[in-house]
């Protein structure tokens, strides 16, 4: 399970790095931050159990490693659209349901995934 868990983490930070260079470069890539949390619960089918609880569980790190680069962003000189503490707790509640929605949708492709694996395996 815990490979799952380093996995999904990685995938979310990874991409919260890609976001945050890209917006540097002056690219607008939102691909990047809106199917991390998808991919990310996507890989708890390599956990070997509760693999439903372990994707929605990734809605928490997702949540909270957006809120620092956006302040570092805000720190860099840039504008932001919700500065400041009580801005990041707006953007959490913000990304809070649209992560749901996207690790819960990972988290249900993954199991369903496996689920089928190990039936085809079976026969």
């Amino acid at each position: 399970m815990s490979r799952a868990v380093t996995c999904g983490l990685a995938i979310v930070v990874a991409a919260n790095v890609l976001w945050f260079v890209a917006l540097e470069l002056e690219l607008y890539w939102p691909l990047i931050v809106w199917s991390a949390p998808f991919v990310a619960a996507l890989v708890s089918y390599l956990a070997p159990r509760r693999k439903l609880v372990l994707g929605l569980s990734m809605i928490i790190p997702t949540v909270l490693s957006a809120l620092p680069f956006n302040g570092l962003y805000q720190l860099r000189g840039n504008p932001v659209d919700f500065p400041g503490l009580d801005g990041a707790m707006s953007l959490a509640a913000i990304i809070t349901p649209f992560t749901l929605l996207l690790c819960g949708g990972g988290a249900l492709v993954g199991w369903m995934a496996c689920s089928r694996l190990h039936k085809n395996k079976a026969t």
